[in-house]
């Protein structure tokens, strides 16, 4: 559950349901242990402009500890060290793929809006992506081979990859769906959590 909350960030009771569903969990009273975990002080609720539940720093922590023993309880710990670096070594390809998606360098003193006006362009960056795509589906099958709650990322990579490839722009980058690179943040993000690792000190793309 601290996991689901942690790759969620805010979020309220049916998104974390469903986050629970793609890590192979289910909780059949998800709102009495929440409640669990705030009297905790695990978890709390956010009301305002972004409702939701998130994580406290000790519920961060705890998260951690207990992925942390679960990972040396199966006696895993390299084989998923290996793969979360293979994966980090093709986050500065993706990111660098987004930020091309996004914008064009047409001028030396002014970055462009990528508007997908020219199909020549957009294709190459596609490519580029189907190169980290072909790279991130077998550290994707080493993790799931390594714990279960990992086993869904290569098939919502594949399903995003097919979407781009029909041509919905909007399964390459856009946030709040499914797209390749909100499922790539968020395995990043699995990873960091599983290895108690921080994100800013990986190395830059």
């Amino acid at each position: 559950m601290l996991l689901a909350v942690r790759l969620r960030a805010v979020s309220e009771a049916p998104d974390l349901r469903a986050t629970l569903v793609s890590l192979a969990a289910t909780i059949d009273d998800l709102e009495t242990l929440l409640g669990r975990l705030e009297l905790a002080g695990l978890v709390e609720h956010r009301v305002g402009g972004f409702p939701g539940w998130r994580l406290t720093p000790d519920g961060r922590a705890e998260g951690e500890r207990l992925l942390a023993d679960e990972v040396d309880h199966l006696d895993i710990r390299a084989q998923v060290t290996a793969a979360s670096n293979a994966f980090v070594a093709q986050n500065g390809p993706l990111l660098r793929a987004c930020t091309d998606w996004q914008l064009v360098d047409a001028n030396p003193s002014a970055l462009v809006v990528n508007d997908h006006a020219d199909p020549a362009y957009d294709r190459a960056i596609i490519d580029r992506l189907g190169a980290v795509h072909a790279a991130v589906l077998p550290v994707c099958a080493s993790l799931a081979l390594a714990l279960e709650r990992f086993a869904g990322y290569g098939p919502r990579f594949t399903t995003a990859w097919e979407r781009i490839t029909s041509g919905d722009l909007d399964a390459f980058d856009k946030p709040g769906t499914d797209s390749f690179h909100t499922i790539w943040f968020e395995l990043h993000e699995h990873l960091l959590a599983t290895l108690g690792r921080d994100r800013s000190t990986e190395p830059l793309p």
